[in-house]
C-alpha cells in the first residue's frame, strides 16, 4: 500500500534522511547510500537489489563510465505504509531512534572533547536512594562532583533522563509543553544546527 502524502518526519529531521533518503524521493547511488548509512557497499547493494525486486526502488538514471555504468536509484513512491503486523512498531522505533541516538551521542561526545578543558573528566557511578537498587551513571570531574554542561562557554548541550510520578492531568500537560517546545524551536534559523531529543512514556 502506498500513501501519496509526504512524511513530515522526513521533511524536518535530517538525521532520518540518512536512513530514509529513498523514501524522500532522493536520487542516490549504492555507494552514496552506503556511505550515509554507515554500511558496506556490498550490504547496501544487496538491500537495494532486494528493494528493486519488491518494486520499492527503481533505476531512474544511468551514467556511462569506464567499466560498469553508474546507476541512480529512487523509490517508486514518496511514502510507503507498512502494517504493524508486518513490521512490529517496536522494531520500527528501534531503527528510527537508533539512527538518531547514534548521531546524538557522536556529536555530544565530540562537543565535550572539543570544549572541555579538564583532564579529570570521567564517569561517576552512585547509588540512588537506599532500597531502590538503581545505579546513577553520570559524567564527573571528580568523586562526588558531576560535570556541569551549563558551564561550557562555547556550546549548549543537555543529556537528561528523569523518572517521575505524575497524574494523568500532569502528564498530559507535560506532553503539550514538550510538543510546544519542539514546534517553537523547529522554526528557528540560527547559525548552528542542533539535535533536540524529547520523549515521554509511562513505564511499568
Amino acid at each position: 500500500m502506498q500513501d501519496a502524502s509526504e512524511s513530515k518526519v522526513n521533511e524536518s529531521k535530517d538525521y532520518l534522511r540518512v536512513e530514509s533518503s529513498e523514501v524522500a524521493g532522493v536520487l542516490m547511488t549504492v555507494s552514496k547510500a552506503a556511505q550515509q548509512a554507515g554500511v558496506t557497499n556490498l550490504l547496501m547493494f544487496r538491500q537495494v537489489k532486494r528493494f528493486e525486486r519488491l518494486g520499492i526502488v527503481q533505476v531512474t538514471r544511468t551514467e556511462a563510465r569506464q567499466g560498469r555504468s553508474l546507476k541512480y536509484y529512487q523509490t517508486t513512491a514518496k511514502e510507503f505504509f507498512i502494517p504493524a503486523k508486518v513490521l512490529p512498531l517496536e522494531r520500527t522505533l528501534e531503527q528510527v531512534d537508533g539512527a538518531a541516538q547514534k548521531v546524538f551521542l557522536h556529536n555530544l561526545v565530540k562537543t565535550i572533547v572539543q570544549h572541555e578543558t579538564t583532564e579529570d573528566l570521567g564517569t561517576r557511578l552512585s547509588l540512588s536512594p537506599v532500597g531502590t537498587g538503581i545505579v546513577a551513571v553520570q559524567l564527573a570531574v571528580a568523586p562526588g562532583k558531576n560535570w556541569q554542561p551549563e558551564e561550557m562557554e562555547y556550546a549548549a548541550i543537555v543529556e537528561l533522563w528523569l523518572t517521575t510520578n505524575l497524574s494523568v492531568e500532569e502528564a498530559k500537560a507535560l506532553q503539550q509543553e514538550l510538543t510546544s517546545i519542539s514546534e517553537r524551536y523547529a522554526k528557528k534559523d540560527g547559525a548552528q544546527k542542533y539535535l533536540l531529543r524529547l520523549g515521554l512514556t509511562p513505564i511499568e
